[in-house]
């Protein structure tokens, strides 16, 4: 049995490391954050996911992290 190349895996396993952003009234800092942590992760072979938090801020926080 071959094993897999690094960092490959099937579409449905989880990723091994996960990144859990609070915002709070952060709308104009969420692209730069994001664009900076792809631009880290896209050096390493570990899958990854981002997940952002609207800690119920009344601005636009939630809506910059849909966009993304």
């Amino acid at each position: 049995m071959s094993r897999p190349e690094l960092g490959a895996q099937s579409p449905d396993a989880a990723p091994v490391l996960s990144f859990v952003i609070p915002f709070y009234n952060e709308a104009p800092n969420v692209e730069s954050l994001y664009r900076r942590l792809c631009a880290v992760m896209d050096h390493r072979s570990e899958s990854w996911e981002c997940v952002c938090v609207n800690d119920g801020s009344g601005g636009a926080s939630g809506i910059s992290c849909n966009v993304l």
